[in-house]
């Protein structure tokens, strides 16, 4: 599976996206707020490299577990999948814990995206690309 971005949660959005500008990132896409994942979302690109910062919308955003933990980290990965189910099916087989079901995201203009944990890797998140 091809690499589409590495996730990245931070506590101040604003802050974060600066200082990343400073790094030679530039926005890829208008500021998201998914009031139903409880994060705002905004992607960065830089060459072919493409982030995706996650920040909080409220003290409930399951976002906080890692910021709580890590302070602002990178804590996945994302990989392009032709068929989401069909990959999630293949990973649980290979011991992979389905953590969050394939759902529509918002920052990927709807396409299913779903997050998996693998003890030897940490969390993953599939997105369905065309």
């Amino acid at each position: 599976m091809k690499v589409h971005h590495v996730g990245y949660a931070v506590s101040d959005m604003e802050k974060s996206v600066l200082e990343f500008e400073a790094l030679g990132y530039t926005k890829s896409g208008i500021l998201i707020h998914d009031v139903s994942r409880k994060v705002s979302i905004q992607m960065l690109k830089n060459g072919p490299w493409e982030i995706e910062l996650i920040a909080p919308l409220s003290a409930e955003s399951p976002i906080n577990n890692i910021l709580n933990k890590n302070n602002n980290t990178p804590y996945h990965f994302c990989y392009c999948t032709a068929s989401i189910e069909k990959t999630i099916h293949v990973l649980r087989s290979k011991k992979y814990v389905l953590i969050e079901p394939a759902s529509p995201a918002m920052a990927f203009n709807g396409h299913l995206a779903a997050f998996l944990y693998h003890p030897n890797i940490g969390l993953i998140e599939l997105l369905e690309c065309n």
